[in-house]
């Protein structure tokens, strides 16, 4: 934790807050999550996305903000009350895991769990100002349903920074896309029901890994758009840049007012997964592509929650990279 704060002082002082930037928003507790050792969700990868944005160069047009924590009574937009009762209780009495063992639970946790969702909820009103900006969410959202915590994830970042968005903006329209490995199976759960929304997901073939879901039978046209896009073990940029452009077309069409990315690297060549092979500038031509449609349908309100991504080296480069592609002036 002392590291993961100063490194997040340097940055602070390194890009101060001034009009138009891209925001980087991050919070020093989301550190103090600590799954415990062999888990690949750790407080590491903090650090590792702090040092890749302090490589940045001094003049981008980037601003670093450290928003409060949610509180609870903040979070029902998005998840059932019984479940955030509950999410709560655990927290406050000490259990070792909540509702799967691969969402383990420590001293930190808390603070981690609402730094993470105050990151996101400050996104929604970044977009909502007609902003754009970087949300660094740890512990990760997408695998987090309305009433269920799995995959590394408590709180879906996405549905609660749509949440806080439409509380400005009641009729916004509102595009999310997943480009972690994994299916976004809890953002897809918490939209599915939700007009005016759009969900799109490029993910491992769901015969093959975690979550098992996300194939192209679940896709639908109403009342939110669903477009899954499995593809197979090895899958390089190429083909993986098609199927996005694919999906962004439709994405185009219907022309949203914001555009949420669920940032997950974890399918690098380099990850412990090492499922697909894709390289670094696959994702800084990718978030190009995304924030294409944001320029030309959402004046530029283009925001991202970190998801997935476990080689450290992934993700320093890749935050470095991203963000100078995102940043105002790298038109790219």
């Amino acid at each position: 934790m002392p590291s993961t704060t100063r490194l997040l002082n340097d940055l602070t002082a390194r890009f101060p807050a001034r009009p138009g930037a891209f925001q980087l928003l991050v919070n020093a507790d989301c550190a103090l999550h600590d799954p415990g050792a062999g888990m690949p969700e750790r407080p590491a990868r903090l650090e590792a996305c702090l040092r890749g944005l302090l490589a940045l160069p001094s003049d981008a047009a980037v601003a670093v903000a450290a928003p409060p924590p949610a509180h609870w009574r903040d979070l029902s937009g998005a998840h059932d009350g019984g479940y955030l009762h509950a999410l709560e209780s655990a927290l406050l009495a000490g259990r070792p895991r909540f509702m799967s063992d691969d969402c383990p639970l420590g001293d930190g946790s808390m603070e981690a769990i609402l730094g993470a969702a105050g990151l996101a909820l400050a996104l929604g009103d970044t977009l909502a100002q007609g902003g754009a900006g970087l949300a660094l969410t740890r512990p990760p959202g997408h695998h987090a349903g309305p009433a269920r915590a799995e995959g590394f994830c408590f709180l879906n970042h996405a549905a609660l920074a749509i949440t806080r968005l439409r509380k400005t903006l009641p009729e916004a329209k509102v595009a999310v896309v997943d480009i972690d490995l994994h299916h976004g199976n809890g953002t897809q759960a918490c939209l599915k029901s939700l007009p005016g929304a759009f969900f799109m997901s490029l993910h491992a073939d769901p015969l093959a890994i975690y979550p098992g879901s996300g194939f192209t039978h679940e896709n639908r046209d109403a009342p939110c758009i669903i477009r899954n896009f499995p593809l197979p073990q090895r899958t390089t940029g190429p083909t993986w840049l098609a199927a996005l452009k694919e999906g962004l077309a439709e994405v185009d069409a219907f022309a949203p007012d914001a555009v949420l990315v669920s940032l997950g690297l974890d399918g690098h060549r380099e990850d412990p997964f090492g499922f697909f092979a894709l390289e670094d500038g696959d994702w800084v031509e990718a978030v190009r592509m995304i924030r294409g449609v944001a320029d030309r349908h959402a004046c530029g309100r283009l925001g991202l929650v970190l998801e997935g991504g476990y080689e450290l080296g992934v993700l320093e480069r890749g935050m470095r990279n991203i963000v100078s592609a995102l940043a105002p002036g790298n038109a790219g």
